[in-house]
């Protein structure tokens, strides 16, 4: 017997099925692959040590309960894929790009904790800030470059990579096991105590877990099937991201004129003492919201950009009026952009908060 076959034994588990229990047997890999067990289209649109685009999940309006789902908390961080070939670990993002440079702190711990010779570990690198993933904290992180910056970084801001799943293990691709056997196999490989964290499937209780979510302020849940394989680059109604909708204070930094009057507002946050653009809005700009902004801050073309970097416009965004950092908006939004720029914002109202206090 393989080494790794003793820690992979056969085993009987049960999940819940149309009301009833189920007892789901667990194959051996030593029988997946001897047996040369793969999806064909899959298997071979997956080559370790080669990037390839993930599962992606399906937006889905509201948590439910249901006995054939699985559900787990959705982590405000990059999408990390990692490919262990023997003592060398490549790191590739989403949109297939390496980012085996970026996280050496990953790579050390990769080498130290999975006991295997081959794996691709699906998952999400985090930096934590008071027990919750801070997205910008992390990007600092992911687009760093230069290796003393990287080095310094690894100090300053320590990660957490949060695997949900596992394509490959030791010459068998997994990716036609069903969720719940993947995570079997997953939380064989990977036991809690690094900074590489398997996420809990909690069965049933999609309710429940967004409630604990929202309360906790953390970015969503995703429901997954049970049964459901694991589909290559695809978007598919087999996983379900339910979301959290954010809610945070911006510096207004100006504002796009269409016909007239103010259409949009800039938006910026302050990264030490940059202000940064970070979006605009103009979904939930009412009358009274627009009539402050004309009334107090009217056409100026003295007033420079507060930004570190002047926003792109696009070619018909010619009229734009700069703001000096004074005003305050809040906005709701559903996620941060891989650029960070809010995704989906729309304005509550303005606040008397100090642009200060905008921080990132």
């Amino acid at each position: 017997m393989a080494k790794n076959d003793c820690h992979h034994k056969d085993k009987i588990i049960d999940y819940p099925h149309s009301g009833h229990k189920r007892s789901e047997y667990i194959l051996p890999l030593s029988y997946l692959f001897l047996t040369n067990f793969k999806l064909t289209e899959i298997g071979d649109a997956m080559l370790l040590g080669k990037p390839f685009r993930p599962m992606e999940p399906v937006r889905y309006a509201e948590p439910f309960d249901s006995p054939e789902w699985g559900f787990q908390v959705k982590w405000d961080g990059v999408r990390i894929l990692v490919h262990k070939l023997g003592r060398k670990v490549v790191l590739y993002n989403k949109k297939l790009h390496e980012r085996t440079n970026q996280y050496p702190d990953l790579i050390e711990e990769c080498l130290a904790v999975l006991d295997c010779q081959e794996a691709v570990l699906d998952g999400e690198v985090v930096v934590l800030a008071e027990g919750r993933p801070h997205f910008p904290r992390v990007l600092k992180r992911d687009w760093a470059t230069n290796p003393r910056t990287i080095r310094s970084l690894v100090q300053q801001l320590p990660i957490a990579y949060m695997v949900f799943d596992l394509l490959h293990l030791d010459g068998v691709d997994l990716t036609n096991l069903t969720f719940w056997q993947r995570q079997e196999y997953l939380q064989q490989l990977v036991a809690p105590g690094s900074i590489i964290y398997p996420v809990e499937t909690a069965l049933g209780t999609g309710r429940s877990i967004f409630t604990a979510i929202v309360n906790r302020n953390l970015e969503g849940i995703v429901a997954k099937r049970l049964t459901s394989p694991y589909l290559l680059g695809q978007k598919s109604d087999f996983w379900r991201k339910i979301k959290n909708v954010k809610q945070q204070s911006f510096v207004v930094g100006g504002y796009l004129i269409k016909e007239g009057r103010p259409n949009s507002l800039l938006l910026g946050a302050y990264v030490e003492n940059d202000l940064i653009y970070v979006g605009r809005v103009s979904s939930g700009l009412s009358a009274a919201h627009l009539n402050l902004i004309r009334d107090h801050f009217p056409p100026d073309p003295s007033v420079p950009s507060p930004f570190r970097d002047i926003p792109r416009l696009s070619l018909r965004e010619t009229e734009v009026q700069w703001l000096p950092p004074c005003l305050v908006a809040v906005v709701e939004f559903q996620e941060w952009t891989d650029d960070l720029k809010v995704r989906h914002p729309k304005i509550i109202g303005f606040s008397t908060d100090s642009p200060e206090s905008c921080t990132l």
